[in-house]
């Protein structure tokens, strides 16, 4: 029977964070299907999309993995550590990931190439929900000077379309439902925003 993998295209599955896999089996006894030394601490969780497994690492890549047999397809250089969970738009065909170069990053998944990144002005360490045109995703600010904030970027180009200043660091990744974004920060507080009209 052929491999045929449920796309996990994001943090926890999807924008909602449910962290469910539908259709996967419940493993019993696993066996080690295969390894790969990627050169650095791995806290980023993979997404696998199309076959493909997409993570991040603290040896300053984004990795492109085949699923089933750990072969390198190729890697793409962040300039900084990679705590962010990838997030993939089939539609886009790209890969969105956040780093400690203060970037966030949008790489060709069928190439590796950058499409585009966006300074955000301090290290991006949580992963990005997508909605519709834009990619959220939390900053921390830059040295203290800047304070945290959430950020909406055009999926496009990168653009910054608008931020929502916290005043404190924002690690935590979105969650996104009709009108609404939930997201918690280093001061202690989880807050909801709600589209203006």
């Amino acid at each position: 029977m052929s491999w045929s993998p449920s796309a996990w295209t994001r943090f926890r599955g999807s924008d909602l964070r449910t962290g469910s896999a539908p259709g996967a089996r419940p493993l019993v006894q696993p066996e080690l299907l295969w390894e790969f030394d990627t050169g650095g601490t791995v806290e980023s969780s993979p997404t696998v999309v199309g076959g493909l497994l997409y993570c991040g690492t603290f040896a300053d890549h984004l990795l492109c993995l085949d699923a089933e047999s750990g072969e390198e397809r190729y890697r793409f250089s962040t300039g900084g550590a990679v705590f962010s969970s990838p997030a993939v738009h089939q539609g886009d065909g790209l890969a969105y990931v956040g780093s400690d170069d203060h970037h966030l990053h949008a790489v060709e998944v069928a190439t590796g190439r950058a499409r585009w990144r966006t300074d955000l002005g301090g290290r991006v360490l949580g992963s990005p929900a997508l909605v519709e045109h834009q990619v959220i995703v939390g900053g921390e600010g830059a040295g203290g000077e800047l304070p945290g904030a959430l950020f909406a970027l055009d999926r496009r180009d990168g653009a910054i379309l608008w931020r929502f200043e916290v005043g404190s660091t924002v690690w935590s990744s979105p969650t996104v439902v009709g009108d609404r974004l939930w997201f918690g920060a280093h001061d202690g507080r989880i807050r909801c925003l709600v589209s203006a009209h």
